[in-house]
This record gives C-alpha cells, structure tokens and sequence, in this order.
C-alpha cells in the first residue's frame, strides 16, 4: 500500500468528501462538547505508517439505512468528538471509513461501550475503504465509541480457524459409524486449520482420514493423540489434536494422579511465518453438574419455588475435583511445558463449568439468569492466569449473546449452559469472531439425534501476529 494512503475497511455507501459536504461544519471532529440527552463520542487513535497531508476519517453511529451521528477527524493525532443522537433502543452499528481516494489497510480495532460495559467489538484487517463493528442495540446516555487505526502495508501474521467439539462417544452415540461420517462432514465445512476433539473414543484416524480426503498435499492435516496413559484401551483415546501445520513437538504425556493425559496435554506447532504456537486439550471432571445446579435453581426461581441449593452449593461444584484440576493445569502442566517460550497458547476443551464472566453481575438481569451472580471458579483461573475466553471477547454481551453449548441432544433447558470453551494468550493473538455449531447439515437429519453430539461445537477466527508485528 503507498505511504501516502489510509486505512479502511469495507465499501462506504458515501465517500467522505461528499458526506462531508452535506454535514458542513457539524461533522468537524478533534473537539468534545457537552450535550444533553442520548450523545455518543468517537474516538480515532492512529499508529504506523506517516498519514497523508489533507487525509480524512469519518466515523458514523449507523441504525437501519441512516447515520444518526457522524462525526469526521483529520486523522494526524489522537482526537474526539461527542455527537447528539435520538437512535436509543435501534439496533445499529459503527462505521469507519476513509476519504475517497484513501483505502484503510493494516489492523483497526473497534470498541463500543456504555458505562464501563462494552457492547461490541471487533478486530478487522480491511482492504477497501470503510470497516464496520458488530450491530448492538444503542443505549440511552453516553455512548463510547473507540477506533485504534494501525497504519502499515506489511503483512502482520496467519490468520486461522480454531474448532473445538466433544464429539460424545467417539461420535458413535448419535448413530454409530454413520454419524461418525457425517460429523466429519460438519467439520470439513467449517475448513477449520485447528481442531481440538474431546470424547474421540477410537475415532481419531477416521476423522484424520476423512478430513483428508481429497485435499491436496499442502492443505492436509495432521493428527496427534494427545490421550496416551499406560495400558489404555484402543478406544479410550479421549483427547486429540489435528492440525493444518508442521508439528514442531509433542509434549511428553504426564499420568499422574490428580490431572494425566486423558485430561491434559498438548502439541507445538509452527505457523508459514515462523511463529510457533503451544496447543492444549482440556477436559475437566463432569460430576456434580456445575450447569445441572445453576438450571435447577433459575427454574426454581422463575416459578417461585423453594429453592434446592444456595449460591454457594451451585458454585461448590466447581470445588469438588475441577477446581483442582485447573489448577494442576495452569499452574503445574503450563508452566512445565511452556517455561519461558513467549509464543502465544491456546487451550480449548469442555470443562464441564461455567462463565465467571457471564455470571457476573453485569448480566444478573440477562434472560433466564433469574438475578443470579455466580463467581465461578475454575473460570475465573483461566482469567487470572492471562487467558481471553475468545468467544466472549467476540460477543462480550452474555444477554444477547448466551452461546450455549449444553446440550442440543437434550435441550438447552433454563438456562445457557456454555461450557466448551477456546481459550487464548499471548500479545500477538487477535480474537476475529467466534461463533458456536449445533444444527446437522442438509441431508443429514435424525428424528432420534437433534445433532451428531450432546455438546455443540465452538469456532473462533483469529489472527497470529508475527514476532516482529506484535
């Protein structure tokens, strides 16, 4: 990209210079003002590569087809501008866009808050001239909205697909080797470069097979077993790992009491650029059922009823075996295989708990959550330990956005039952979107069997920054 050209994103509906001339003066950026009423203030932070002279940057609160604000900024240095709008309750979204002439390129972070609580966000690498936030639905009083623009024409990293899915059973349970073929083609479709299997079960080659199949030399995965304790059965292989990239190495399985390969382990791989990155399956104990509690109680609640257990029980159940295992995870396991190596982790896997996040009492009031502020623990360790829950970060609204993964077999219940996560860490993980799977494809239905497993599959699209990008 030349020097003397900006970031952006996706088409713009209005080149800048145009909408510029409609809104005159009043669309004028790098100043606050007070207003009263529904207002929202943009902010523009730049980085990287020098701006042109006379280059502009235009930000927009959009609802429906219609700007409700707009704001424009020069774009040489930090700056803001609080504007007035009446679009309270819409649902909308942000708009960043560069003049006529300018494309945006590089990375541009965008951030929408209200009282501390953020609302939507995304990561974006755009290739044209405008970039879009996720949709959320504007609140009343004051709305923040940031945008960080790194400016750079180089390349910054490897963006992959992560998938992580407890296949139950090997994928036998909803329909034995027929469902296990279908279940490789709902993994196939989401042409994931990473996939972490829970329950494998005897399965792990057969999945290696059928996600191989066709694909030509430099697009095939690899396979690694991570399960492995003395003596085991051929089809009590719990934990696998398949990757897209050049294994680097395997860490050696540790079977121990407490915590052994059935429950943790991992691979190193090595991504196009270089950057290498630390791979670990997890799965915790099931018992007692940390969802099961929570659901219980909710729908006691809901219907006014004497409640079975109190805010401690529900919690204690991560304290009987999970919390335990957590800890010899992260704060033993981790640091044994890692040491001092910076390149960033990923940990994916059922723990069988829930969000300490999505419980907190930011979300008392979400649907189904009946005013209740669970601290879980096992959650919270992940958190302390320096790792991102990458499809809250992607959907931080736990209201809106419940992604439960428990169960579809069963029915998702009172509650959002999330306990299959993908976690991050590192300084140069990017978190792009993050979605869950629960419905068969076309062709593929059971009467018997909603999906092809009890647990719903989790996705997430991030970005690997090189050393020398971060």
């Amino acid at each position: 990209m030349n020097r003397k050209r900006m970031i952006g994103y996706m088409a713009a509906a209005v080149p800048l210079a145009g909408l510029l001339a409609i809104l005159g003066p009043m669309a004028a950026g790098n100043r606050t003002e007070t207003i009263e009423g529904d207002r929202v203030t943009f902010a523009v932070s730049l980085s990287g590569e020098p701006v042109a002279p006379g280059s502009r940057l235009a930000m927009e609160l959009v609802c429906g087809e219609k700007a409700a604000a707009v704001a424009a900024f020069s774009g040489h240095e930090p700056v803001a501008a609080t504007r007035a709008h009446t679009a309270a309750g819409q649902r909308c979204h942000i708009k960043l866009s560069g003049d006529g002439a300018a494309r945006l390129g590089g990375e541009v972070v965008i951030t929408v808050a209200h009282q501390g609580k953020v609302l939507a966000r995304r990561v974006l690498y755009p290739e044209g001239d405008a970039a879009l936030s996720p949709d959320f639905i504007a609140p009343s009083g004051e709305l923040s909205v940031s945008a960080s623009v790194e400016m750079t024409d180089r390349p910054l990293g490897t963006r992959l697909r992560v998938m992580e899915w407890n296949i139950w059973q090997g994928g036998r349970a909803a329909g034995g080797d027929g469902n296990v073929s279908d279940l490789i083609e709902l993994i196939r479709a989401q042409h994931a470069d990473i996939l972490f299997i829970l329950e494998t079960y005897g399965s792990g080659q057969s999945i290696l097979d059928g996600l191989n199949k066709g694909l030509p030399e430099e697009r095939r995965y690899n396979g690694t077993r991570i399960t492995n304790r003395p003596g085991q059965p051929e089809d009590r292989d719990n934990l696998w790992i398949f990757s897209r990239f050049p294994l680097v190495k395997q860490y050696a399985p540790i079977n121990e009491k407490g915590l052994d390969s059935f429950n943790f382990g991992g691979i190193k791989v090595r991504l196009p650029d270089g950057q290498e990155l630390h791979l670990f399956n997890i799965w915790l104990w099931h018992a007692p059922q940390a969802w099961g509690f929570t659901n219980k109680t909710a729908a006691e609640i809901k219907g006014k009823r004497p409640r079975t257990y109190t805010d401690r029980d529900i919690v204690a159940t991560d304290e009987e075996r999970r919390l335990a295992m957590a800890k010899i995870a992260l704060r033993t396991r981790l640091p044994g295989f890692v040491g001092d190596d910076p390149s960033p982790v990923i940990i994916a896997g059922d723990l069988n708990t829930m969000s300490y996040h999505d419980w907190s009492a930011e979300f008392a009031d979400a649907p189904n959550h009946e005013g209740l502020v669970l601290p879980w623990p096992v959650t919270r360790l992940f958190e302390e330990a320096g790792f991102t829950d990458a499809y809250r970060w992607a959907h931080p609204d736990a209201g809106r956005f419940p992604g439960p993964t428990w169960s579809p077999q069963y029915g998702y219940g009172h509650v959002p039952g999330r306990i299959d996560y993908i976690w991050t860490r590192g300084s140069g993980v990017r978190v792009l979107d993050a979605y869950t799977v629960d419905r068969r494809l076309p062709g593929h239905e059971n009467a018997q069997h909603p999906f092809y497993s009890d647990h719903a599959a989790v996705v997430t699209d991030l970005m690997i920054r090189s050393r020398d990008g971060q």
